[in-house]
């Protein structure tokens, strides 16, 4: 859907209570892009309700929550079914990926908006309207789009707010940066946007916890050669998003790291080459595996839930690596 279009489904709304879910252990831009509609459809009527829901979020999330003063919700709470409800999900590619509050998401009936930068999923499929721009580093810079599409003006707060989030989801514009990108974020400091503090918010001091994954996910790794590139695998308890990344950082070049809590196991993808799409091949190993995954080119995730048998793990990562081989060689 075009961003006018869906400013217009925005606009012409009756007074609404909106329901604004976030996907689990929630980062900067899924937290800032919840704040950021809030923000904006507060201004479109001062008479809808916006809550923001999470099951879980980051460190640096939480870091945004004190100093902004966002407001996040642990649990649905009663429902008053004679409201117009309006369930909207950001940054989220899957349904697994609400945790907690998927089941409700997919029970409940009320109208769905997806917005999102990811390749398309479940989600979208199911949304009664959604605005998918996977050209885009952060879902902040799609609000953004859409303040400006229903001429508002972010104030200095949610200014900063959108710098966070797209330094953090683009890894500092490495990735989905182009140059009106980088116009609006200057225009963005022009208006009050705080760069100086978005930095310093998204400074990472890992724990200890964190860093003991790391060096057991290098400890644990296995690795596979393929016209000179690396591809390493290893399983963690936590951390599997950071350990990958680490993984990457030490010279591999293609990375899945499993984890695994409760009854569920979570993979995390990652790549440096630019041609290879780590989505795609999660998204397969999700669903053949009967999960969900996917994400970006260079960075995705899986869940599998309820756990697959030990046996079937050394299956997956059989299957990631023949994946991988067969985009090398193609």
């Amino acid at each position: 859907m075009l961003y006018s279009t869906f400013a217009q489904y925005l606009n012409e709304l009756n007074p609404s209570v909106f329901h604004i879910f976030l996907h689990h252990n929630a980062d900067p831009d899924a937290l800032g892009a919840a704040q950021i509609l809030k923000f904006m459809i507060t201004k479109l009527n001062i008479n809808h309700e916006i809550k923001i829901y999470s099951d879980n979020l980051n460190v640096l999330s939480k870091r945004m929550v004190n100093e902004f003063e966002v407001v996040v919700f642990e649990e649905v709470g009663k429902i008053n079914e004679k409201n117009n409800n309006i369930v909207i999900t950001v940054d989220t590619a899957n349904i697994s990926q609400l945790g907690k509050f998927a089941d409700w998401v997919l029970d409940c009936n009320f109208d769905l908006l997806v917005i999102d930068h990811h390749e398309t999923s479940e989600l979208s499929k199911n949304a009664t309207v959604s605005l998918i721009d996977k050209n885009v580093g952060s879902t902040c810079i799609i609000v953004d789009k859409l303040m400006n599409e229903l001429n508002l003006v972010p104030s200095p707060d949610i200014a900063t707010i959108i710098l966070c989030g797209h330094i953090y989801d683009s890894r500092r514009m490495l990735y989905g940066t182009n140059s009106k990108i980088l116009l609006r974020l200057s225009e963005l400091i022009d208006i009050g946007g705080d760069f100086e503090l978005a930095n310093n918010l998204l400074q990472n001091n890992m724990s200890y916890g964190e860093r003991i994954a790391r060096i057991k996910g290098a400890r644990r790794l296995s690795y596979y050669t393929h016209d000179q590139k690396l591809i390493a695998i290893s399983k963690v308890g936590a951390f599997e998003a950071s350990v990958a990344r680490s993984l990457i950082n030490m010279g591999a070049d293609v990375v899945l790291v499993l984890g695994i809590k409760n009854n569920e196991m979570r993979g995390s993808g990652r790549t440096n080459i630019k041609n290879l799409n780590i989505g795609n091949i999660m998204k397969i190993i999700g669903e053949k595996f009967g999960g969900t995954g996917g994400g970006h080119a260079a960075a995705a995730g899986l869940n599998i839930v309820p756990l697959p048998e030990k046996k079937l793990l050394k299956k997956i990562e059989e299957e990631f690596i023949d994946l991988i081989k067969k985009e090398f060689e193609s």
